[in-house]
């Protein structure tokens, strides 16, 4: 699944003291300008999980066999969802419960809604926890998309136990298409399913240049996690594409202020501060770039991307070579490679770093997609 990550005279921090002690006080981030975006109606979030009577009456008329059966709701729901997916077509979109029955395709976000949709209707418990992937997009250097994988966690049913007497909760491990790639990067609430869904249309409009949709499907996921900082650095993108530079300046310096070594914001904000001129911003967001040491390979690819916009090309393969040096099972450090070298006119080189990618990829999507860029290199190198 895709989702952005990619991925402001800003006083974050404010302490109020007394004799005693010094209480941080956090303030709310910078306000979008939303002036400068057309307002459309979008699903709103009880949509997402809502299932239509045949879809419902389907479920129910198995639930009433498997009980009888003494089936565990957790496992009722379960293989229910499983027995749906012989002819379920694993595909990069973001659907609702009901749009992907419709359409028997989707993403793991798209899974995660349908799995909570039927949990909902005979009150199963449940918990998520997020898995990150490669990124599978980059454009413009200041986009990177994830695939975001969310495996559901459904919980048996609640067992009266002992006094003074603790044991883990039974339950079954949601997990259709597991990946070999992913880092497991937290927990997640139903709050930050809802607002992945969003997200994830904010990241394709803007993908597809249609800052409008992009900025209402933004502004539904912070109304569920606002603060977000990967969801305010799209809002700088988003600003910034609008010709509000000032607003995206605030954006990325509270993004900073909050989480100074967010490399992705730090990358980002240096593209601005090359827009807007400003040299000394410059200079010290790229001192601040070269002074960190960032472990997470995603990040270390997406400051392979803006170094090579900024035509950096030797510090560009810097980034990459130690993302692959940390995550040598990424694909995207090969793809992302060879365009470097296409970008060098390495046209060779380019197509033996794109041999690795697809081998690296497996059978899914992404193996396609290189294989199409794959193809392309060749046609530039018979020319």
């Amino acid at each position: 699944m895709r989702f952005l990550v990619i991925v402001m005279c800003a006083l974050i921090g404010a302490c109020s003291s007394t004799e005693d002690n010094a209480v941080l006080v956090k303030l709310p981030p910078p306000a979008l300008n939303h002036s400068l975006f057309q307002p459309i109606d979008i699903e709103p979030h009880t949509q997402l999980f809502s299932l239509d009577m045949k879809q419902q009456a389907a479920f129910y008329e198995y639930v009433q066999h498997a009980q009888k059966q003494g089936m565990r709701d957790d496992k009722i729901v379960y293989n229910f969802v499983e027995s749906l997916l012989s002819d379920f077509r694993y595909d990069g979109a973001t659907y609702t419960a009901s749009e992907s029955l419709q359409h028997e395709e989707g993403n793991c976000i798209s899974l995660a809604l349908l799995v909570q949709a039927y949990a909902d209707l005979i009150d199963v418990d449940t918990s998520y926890q997020v898995i990150t992937e490669e990124p599978v997009f980059a454009g413009q250097n200041d986009v990177v998309l994830l695939a975001s994988h969310f495996r559901t966690k459904l919980f048996a049913p609640k067992v009266e136990l002992p006094e003074n007497t603790y044991a883990l909760r039974a339950g079954t491990l949601v997990d259709y298409f597991p990946s070999s790639s992913g880092i497991v990067s937290g927990s997640a609430s139903r709050d930050d399913l809802i607002a992945k869904y969003y997200s994830n249309h904010a990241a394709q409009a803007l993908i597809d240049k249609d800052i409008n949709t992009s900025f209402n499907y933004l502004n539904a996921a912070l109304r569920f996690t606002p603060n977000s900082l990967e969801l305010l650095n799209i809002a700088a993108v988003l600003h910034r594409r609008a010709g509000d530079n000032y607003t995206a300046k605030a954006l990325y310096e509270y993004i900073i202020e909050q989480e100074p070594t967010h490399a992705i914001a730090i990358s980002n904000y240096a593209v601005l501060a090359k827009i807007i001129g400003d040299e000394d911003l410059l200079f010290s967001l790229q001192s601040k770039l070269a002074a960190l040491n960032p472990k997470d390979p995603f990040h270390l690819l997406q400051l392979a991307r803006n170094s090579a916009q900024q035509g950096y090309y030797h510090k560009a393969s810097s980034y990459i070579l130690k993302a692959r040096e940390i995550a040598p099972y990424l694909p995207q450090t090969h793809a992302d490679m060879a365009l470097l070298k296409y970008q060098q006119g390495h046209i060779n080189k380019a197509l033996s770093e794109m041999e690795v990618a697809i081998e690296k990829s497996g059978a899914n999507e992404v193996r396609t997609r290189y294989q199409a860029k794959y193809q392309a290199l060749q046609k530039l190198q018979s020319h």
